[in-house]
């Protein structure tokens, strides 16, 4: 039986992050297309977020991606949808921002994207961690899903468990935050 994450649930595990965050004296930026802002939104509903989120991107066309400094050929080699491209945006953002930590995703939850039908495949997700000590991707195939609310409370835990290992604590813990509570909660927070 997968668990489905309530709103209250989501909210206390970005908060612990962010006070995490603060804590450590450690920022972080975001370049999202398929949660639309969603993991940035949630760090800042904890007071002092602004001490550690140094802006982010919200890049939901190929050209908006382009613009902030995801190579095109990227794009063209690998299809926006693509560990590469989450990596290329976690990456960008990171170095745009000087943060300590960037974040990317990408990915179709729901409906094809009309403008890359080809590339386009419900339920699939990419999502990339990028700091000092390099950048790491993930993908994950959900159930597609017209409402992303759906898709996103169904995202596994265990798909992120094993890019955690063999990785600092503090690292270990970003990504498990994130990736545990971000998919999930697009909609529904």
């Amino acid at each position: 039986m997968k668990k489905e994450y309530r709103e209250s649930e989501i909210r206390a595990h970005y908060r612990a992050l962010t006070l995490w965050l603060i804590e450590q004296k450690l920022t972080i930026t975001t370049m999202e297309s398929a949660t639309a802002g969603q993991i940035a939104s949630l760090i800042t509903d904890t007071e002092g977020s602004s001490a550690v989120l140094k802006g982010a991107f919200v890049t939901y066309c190929n050209e908006a991606k382009i613009q902030q400094g995801v190579p095109a050929d990227v794009i063209d080699t690998y299809t926006v949808y693509s560990k590469e491209t989450a990596a290329a945006m976690a990456e960008v953002c990171r170095e745009s921002y000087q943060a300590d930590i960037g974040v990317g995703v990408t990915g179709t939850m729901g409906n094809i994207d009309p403008a890359n039908p080809d590339a386009s495949v419900p339920g699939q997700v990419y999502f990339a961690v990028s700091t000092k000590m390099g950048t790491e991707s993930f993908y994950r195939e959900l159930a597609p899903q017209t409402l992303r609310k759906k898709s996103m409370k169904r995202l596994p835990l265990k798909f992120f468990r094993g890019a955690c290992r063999d990785r600092a604590a503090g690292k270990r813990r970003i990504i498990k935050v994130l990736f545990r509570v971000s998919l999930r909660c697009r909609a529904g927070a």
